[in-house]
């Protein structure tokens, strides 16, 4: 396969394949981001419904609270009271001056009352003020409010007040007991399945980012989180965690319709390839089996033809001279059997040269000794066709010349003249040693070449459409092969330019 063939080829299977590549490496990015942006939703809905769940004990609290009467008991009635029950962990009450009523002032207090009231002292001053953290839609709707949650942090952590002002202005606040509260959360959250399939972890983390609780069958330690929202106030301090395991949407294929699509595409694209390799590969084989069967054909002919171009020249040598007739007829058998042979020689040579077997073998040589042997190998033609050669001979001084390519060059030449030159009637012929190089021109007077049809005279198979060229017999690949010869030896082949006629100019390097 040529280079330039090969290049177009693996550029027509190449640039489809990288824009398909390049579109399906998109698509495939967006998949993956509209994947990863799928899963990031639906744990964060699965969070959102735990922070709800979580939300619904503290309105179970509330209940409970505001359906307890508080109003008017004597404070060693509100001690048992609050003693006994699991939820509320301490009491307080102000009046509408926002004094304290209870714990009361003029009695003694326990250790864990005075407590009570120093870790709530800051959430009395804002007693009945909404916390930025409160998600309020107007400013109407704080006015109208007279309850709610109050978060703080003391020594054990996190502690809620849950707050109300009755009609009288009096304001009660009931903080809850934290370790009521962590036990219902627990409580109310999944434990771990160990059998599940699905490799997640999911944890409770208080303010300081400490694990309250946790579940799911997945080991995070060192993996960054995958998603993580905060509880809804008053628990805003306190957040949920999600971790999961690599799935899917981390690893490159993600079998969507459109990779699918993709790969069906590159496997027909393969096929193809492999289907065109193989015509191509398969065309070529035949290529070279006719060049092989026409070879092996032109050395069958030379045989024969050598034997008949022999037998004849003794024939000549043997009839009566004096019967002109025949002397004629047996000049013709040897002018065409040598004609065939140079068409044989060249079809050899372009055979030789497309499997690149043509060799250059130099000896020395006296190149004019070989310019007036083939020049008498033309002489019958010539003399037929009244073509005058005149010759200007200057190389008789040894040099060191491939004989066999030299007179395949001048026979090209010459028998270029006798088919599309022989209406000028004349040919010159000079040699010339100057340095390296063997310098041989072959001139004509014959109608000359076409200026469009020069620069395409040295490709195979081209032949001038012209009324000179019609109905005159020939391969189109003598000046071609005459070209590759000279290449071949080192030289070079050139038409130049005339007034009239044709100039060739064979330049070959001499040197050993």
């Amino acid at each position: 396969m040529k280079t330039n063939l090969l290049i177009i080829f693996l550029l027509i299977i190449f640039i489809p394949f990288a824009m398909l590549s390049g579109f399906s490496i998109k698509v495939w990015q967006a998949e993956r981001s509209m994947a990863k942006q799928r899963e990031l939703l639906l744990v964060q809905q699965q969070l959102e419904e735990i922070d709800q769940r979580i939300q619904t004990i503290l309105k179970n609290y509330e209940k409970i609270i505001l359906t307890q009467a508080w109003v008017n008991l004597e404070p060693w009635f509100l001690r048992e009271k609050i003693r006994k029950d699991q939820v509320i962990q301490q009491l307080l009450i102000l009046d509408n001056q926002g004094q304290r009523l209870f714990p009361p002032k003029n009695s003694s207090l326990s250790q864990t009352e005075k407590q009570f009231i120093k870790r709530s002292y800051i959430l009395r001053q804002n007693m009945g003020k909404k916390s930025h953290n409160e998600k309020l839609s107007s400013i109407e709707e704080i006015k109208r409010t007279n309850k709610g949650w109050k978060a703080g942090y003391w020594e054990a952590g996190i502690y809620l007040i849950y707050w109300w002002q009755d009609q009288n202005g009096h304001r009660y606040g009931v903080e809850i007991n934290r370790f009521k509260l962590l036990s219902d959360i627990v409580a109310l959250l999944p434990n771990t399945n160990k059998d599940a399939s699905n490799l997640f972890q999911i944890t409770l983390n208080d303010s300081k980012e400490a694990v309250v609780y946790q579940w799911g069958n997945f080991q995070s330690q060192g993996i960054p989180a995958f998603n993580q929202i905060n509880l809804t106030y008053p628990l805003t301090a306190w957040s949920l965690t999600y971790y999961q395991e690599n799935k899917t949407t981390d690893s490159f294929w993600v079998f969507s319709p459109f990779i699918i699509a993709f790969i069906l595409a590159l496997l027909v694209l393969i096929a193809l390839i492999i289907y065109f390799y193989r015509e191509n590969t398969r065309t070529l084989r035949e290529a070279a089996q006719r060049v092989a069967f026409v070879n092996q054909v032109s050395h069958e002919l030379k045989t024969p033809l050598t034997n008949i171009r022999l037998y004849a020249e003794l024939l000549e040598a043997d009839i009566d001279e004096t019967d002109p007739k025949l002397i004629k007829k047996l000049n013709i058998i040897i002018s065409e059997s040598q004609r065939l042979t140079r068409m044989i020689n060249n079809v050899l040579s372009f055979a030789r040269q497309a499997r690149k077997k043509l060799r250059c073998q130099k000896n020395q040589q006296i190149a004019d000794e070989i310019i007036q042997a083939v020049i008498e190998q033309f002489s019958l033609s010539f003399a037929t066709k009244q073509i005058t050669i005149t010759t200007q001979l200057n190389a008789l001084q040894p040099c060191f010349l491939d004989r066999d390519i030299l007179e395949q060059v001048l026979g090209n030449l010459l028998s270029n003249v006798e088919k599309y030159a022989a209406n000028g009637k004349w040919v010159a012929i000079e040699s010339n040693l100057i340095e390296h190089q063997l310098i041989i021109k072959v001139i004509d007077a014959g109608a000359g070449i076409a200026p469009k049809l020069q620069k395409n005279i040295f490709k195979p198979f081209v032949r001038g459409n012209n009324r000179l060229t019609e109905g005159v017999t020939g391969t189109g690949i003598g000046l071609s092969i005459t070209q590759s010869l000279m290449q071949l030896h080192g030289g070079t082949l050139c038409l130049l330019e005339t007034k009239k006629g044709a100039c060739f100019q064979a330049t070959f390097d001499i040197r050993e």
